[in-house]
């Protein structure tokens, strides 16, 4: 506050704003949980998808043991433990979700039966009754941004977060992962990296290294503990499929009597964060000992032509028949890359099997937004910073509502100027273009606009209390400043004022004045001025980035 001490209503003023910032920093943004709700959809999208591939591993497998039962007997019964081993977990999992999904919303973890109210896309209303907790789209949950009740599921009572279901499912990682390695052989399970990590981490805003419980759900909202659940769904079933398919991979090709080679691509993940590394794992089920395959594979295609084999990448060093494709990340988008796999045939010359995949590559953000904050201050280019998840920024595009002047300046990046008019809010809407050209709505977004504060109003640097006689006339202006706004460089300038002076047995002086300087009768009358004579200015005019307008006055005693 420019060095001045504060006055009591001052210091109530800043002690009611800390207040105000940390009850808001209490809520949880609106539109933070529909970017849980939207990621959600799209993970149970993904494991649905994950599904159907694994089941497919697992019939191909099956076949191949039909027609030779005594050489692929031993490994096809491993991927069957595999597969009860990984159904025992996933249903455990969504047990947990249950538990949680029922206690938060109902209060009881064994509820069923439960009718919900919903509008159709004709907008009409329909009700439509769950057998189980799970079974309710978490866009209808009402709890969603409950993180108290799922942490005495997941965390129990007690400081230490082990008394509840995390706990418990902790432990059957460990012992699902201990099965799964067994299943293989000591070269292969040596050389396998699987996930479901549940190593303690150090947390910053405890201060300390944590367990896994207290790190993964503590203080966690519900919706973000329902697609955390629904990740590890996920990563049961790529350590499911990664485990199969070494498996599968033991059985030789010259022992079957039809072509049974295929190619297979395992991602660590689909989408992956900026800075970080995409991998995947190209390899054929069945293959030779002592011969490598060769993979030639190129970015940006869907399918490997002869013609697009220039600037195209070969690897021929594997591990088991298995080969690594690994890039470094840097920009951001969806990438696809196609290739193919070459391996030598029994009797002579090479099969060649295309294969294709894609992965996306996402900014590391995090958002948190203050409902009561959406506002734009008018005559100030106000900065608006556009992301959606999923998608670059050049797939994204800013429109507003009028009520003044939006400009886009790159990398999603936009400047909006409110008019000097009447207007109280304005409305952003954000699309984004899809990757078959269509235009997705990313919904609207509501803010105020708002005046800018009034400035405060000082005479040599006092907004009031007692001043030198030296200090006045070395400084006889008035000063107009924004104090602590949120913008830099704001600034007022004094157009007019009223003055009055009076004390001791001077004549009063009341006098309208233009600019910021006192006129030089008043400088004169205050040279010869007394202890204790009052200098009052009133009816301040100010003119800054919103136009002109009224400023409060200030009133200083000479000492």
């Amino acid at each position: 506050m420019a060095g001045h001490k504060e006055t009591p209503r001052q210091k109530m003023i800043g002690m009611m704003y800390l207040v105000l910032t940390a009850l808001l920093a209490l809520n949880v943004s609106t539109d933070i949980l529909n970017a849980f709700t939207i990621v959600n959809e799209g993970m149970e999208r993904t494991n649905e998808n994950f599904e159907g591939k694994v089941n497919q591993i697992h019939s191909d497998f099956e076949k191949q043991y039909e027609l030779n039962k005594v050489k692929v007997g031993p490994y096809f019964e491993k991927s069957q433990k595999a597969k009860k081993y990984s159904e025992d977990l996933i249903n455990q999992i969504k047990e947990i979700q249950n538990k949680v999904i029922g206690y938060t919303e109902f209060g009881d973890t064994e509820i069923r039966n439960v009718t919900y109210e919903f509008k159709d896309n004709n907008n009409n209303t329909k009700d439509t009754t769950v057998t189980e907790p799970r079974m309710v789209p978490l866009e209808w949950i009402a709890a969603k941004a409950d993180y108290d009740n799922p942490g005495i599921i997941l965390l129990g009572k007690g400081d230490g977060g082990t008394n509840g279901e995390a706990t418990i499912l902790k432990t059957a990682f460990a012992e699902y992962k201990t099965n799964m390695l067994s299943l293989l052989s000591k070269e292969q399970a040596d050389g396998l990296k699987l996930g479901l990590n549940t190593e303690p981490k150090y947390n910053t805003h405890a201060g300390s290294k944590q367990n896994w419980e207290l790190n993964t759900f503590f203080h966690t909202v519900l919706s973000a503990d329902i697609v955390l659940l629904n990740k590890y769904i996920a990563e049961v079933m790529n350590i499911e499929s990664e485990v199969v398919a070494l498996l599968y991979s033991n059985v030789s090709a010259e022992d079957f009597k039809f072509d049974v080679i295929d190619a297979k691509v395992i991602q660590k993940a689909n989408i992956v964060i900026a800075g970080e590394p995409y991998e995947s794992q190209i390899f054929v089920a069945a293959y030779s000992s002592t011969d490598t395959p060769t993979v030639i594979l190129k970015q940006g295609l869907d399918t490997l032509f002869k013609k697009d084999h220039e600037g195209a990448i070969t690897i021929d060093t594997a591990t088991d028949g298995m080969i690594t494709y690994r890039v470094n990340t840097s920009a951001t988008g969806d990438f696809k890359y196609a290739g193919v796999i070459k391996v030598k045939k029994p009797g002579g010359g090479f099969l060649t099997k295309h294969f294709n995949s894609s992965y996306t590559v996402i900014k590391p953000s995090a958002t948190v937004s203050a409902d009561k904050m959406n506002v734009v201050y008018r005559g100030l280019p106000n900065p608006l910073t556009i992301a959606a998840a999923g998608f670059t920024n050049d797939q994204i595009r800013l429109v507003s509502s009028g009520g003044g002047s939006l400009s886009s300046k790159g990398n999603g990046k936009y400047i909006f100027k409110p008019s000097l008019g009447r207007a109280k809010e304005v409305t952003f809407r954000v699309s984004a273009t899809k990757a078959d050209g269509s235009t997705a709505s990313m919904g609207p977004f509501k803010f105020r606009i708002k005046n800018l504060p009034s400035p405060t109003i000082r005479i040599a640097g006092k907004t009031d209390g007692q001043v030198d006689k030296s200090a006045l006339l070395a400084r006889a202006f008035l000063t107009a400043q924004l104090d602590d706004f949120l913008f830099e460089g704001v600034k007022y300038s004094v157009v007019s004022f009223k003055i009055y002076v009076a004390g001791g047995r001077m004549t009063p002086i009341f006098k309208d004045v233009r600019g910021p300087r006192f006129p030089a009768d008043v400088i004169k009358a205050l040279r010869k001025a007394s202890r204790g004579t009052t200098v009052q200015i009133s009816s301040v005019k100010v003119k800054g980035p919103d136009g002109v307008k009224q400023a409060a006055g200030v009133a200083v005693i000479i000492k």
